[in-house]
């Protein structure tokens, strides 16, 4: 009982410190912007210029934030001219596409260094975004709820990754975090199926559903001996769990909602918290002859 409660409380305070986050975007937070200018792709952008150097930011500073939000695959330009000097464009601004569901791709240019809080928040049709080696800091809740991310990767320019930066992102199978990562924040990696990292910041694994291990194809053990399934990073579907394999981790499936059939083998002796939840699709589970369910 106190696993669930312990659970349901993070929860809670995630989504509230997410609420926060947005209501401080919608009164006035951002800066108005300077300027606009089309980009590459063909959408409006707005830019603060900030010390000769520019801000990719908001339309507006109240909701909603854009007239015409930004959709489709964006192109962000390295640099931008305006009343006759040109600027390099180095950050992306707090809450700068929140909540654009309709961008599915972002090309980030290699002179920016900041992906700001809450950049690309609930931007939930995102599918891909391509993260350059001049990032150093990419700060909280820049990715939170992308649940259309499948991938990303993380150059290893970055050293520091804010909490909640990918909270939420339940697409996301397996991330590798750079060793030049050296401050990953609370929940970073909320509900992220599983990462590997080697490098020296604590506070491992933030959240993430397991860390490091061995992985074999679809599978993530804790062990070499792959007796402890930590997580399942496949599409679903049909799915046979290894023989070798005695216990199921704690959210091993967890919303793997292409998941259709699961079978467990004889061998299996313990299966943890939550193993199978929001595994909505799931419409049949065989237990080989043997199996006990352990309270333990």
């Amino acid at each position: 009982m106190k696993l669930l409660d312990s659970n349901n409380m993070r929860q809670t305070i995630t989504r509230l410190l997410t609420l926060a986050a947005l209501v401080l975007l919608n009164i006035g937070v951002a800066h108005a912007y300077d300027f606009s200018a089309i980009a590459p792709s063909g959408q409006t952008l707005y830019y603060n210029i900030i010390e000769n150097q520019l801000e990719v930011t908001l339309q507006k500073n109240y909701y909603p934030t854009y007239d015409t939000p930004p959709t489709g695959d964006l192109i962000i330009p390295g640099s931008v001219e305006h009343d006759g000097y040109t600027y390099p464009v180095t950050s992306i601004g707090y809450g700068a596409f929140n909540g654009c569901t309709s961008l599915t791709s972002v090309e980030i240019p290699n002179s920016v260094t900041t992906i700001g809080s809450g950049a690309f928040a609930y931007c939930t049709g995102l599918t891909s975004v391509e993260i350059p080696n001049s990032v150093a800091s990419i700060e909280s809740y820049a990715f939170a709820y992308c649940t259309g991310l499948t991938s990303i990767e993380i150059p290893n320019s970055v050293t520091s990754i804010g909490g909640f930066a990918f909270d939420g992102c339940t697409g996301l199978t397996s991330v590798e975090i750079p060793d030049s990562v050296t401050s990953i924040g609370s929940y970073a990696f909320c509900d992220v199926k599983h990462i590997e990292y080697y490098g020296t910041a604590t506070g491992s694994p933030w959240g993430a559903i397991s860390m490091n291990g061995t992985v074999d194809g679809d599978f993530v053990f804790e062990d070499d001996a792959k007796t402890a399934l930590a997580a399942y990073i496949g599409d679903g579907g049909n799915v046979i769990i290894p023989n070798t394999v005695t216990s199921i981790g704690e959210k091993a499936f967890y919303c793997c909602t292409g998941l259709t059939s699961v079978v467990i083998p004889n061998s299996v002796a313990y299966i943890g918290y939550e193993a199978f939840n929001d595994c909505t699709n799931l419409d049949s589970v065989i237990m080989l002859p043997t199996f006990q369910p352990s309270c333990a």
